[in-house]
């Protein structure tokens, strides 16, 4: 007989459904804190735009310029990447291009926790300047 039950089947049905139970139970509470972690909605409300981007001359070439910056205080996102894209009306339907930027560095990592100034350069192969007259369609 064992000692620890007494040759009672029911004490080892007993033991086994509870610890089914703090298994179910830990892994309900661990998918609950992780969903409520994970959740990109409130913390895309944190990240601002300017409200107006500019076009400057520098070093004898065009360039498109903005800003974004994180609005919260404490706990600053990690990891964050830049990319932009231009959609344009063709006739029928919208297109997508995306932007080559030349700040912040080509990899496009930045931290938020200052303003970051977001440019792309308007050369020729940007899909924001229009087609040389000259150019044949």
């Amino acid at each position: 007989k064992d000692p620890a039950a007494g040759g009672c089947i029911l004490m080892w049905a007993l033991v086994t459904a509870a610890s089914l139970c703090g298994v179910f139970a830990q892994s309900f509470l661990f998918g609950i804190v992780f969903v409520r972690l994970s959740r990109a909605d409130a913390r895309a409300s944190t990240v601002a735009f300017s409200s107006c981007a500019i076009v400057r001359a520098a070093h004898g070439a065009l360039f498109l310029a903005f800003r974004v910056a994180e609005m919260r205080k404490r706990h600053h996102l990690l990891g964050v990447r830049a990319r932009a894209y231009a959609f344009v009306d063709i006739g029928d339907g919208t297109e997508c291009f995306p932007l080559p930027l030349e700040a912040p560095a080509p990899s496009g990592d930045l931290l938020l926790a200052t303003p970051a100034l977001i440019v792309h350069r308007l050369d020729d192969l940007s899909p924001l300047v229009p087609p040389h007259p000259s150019a044949k369609p």
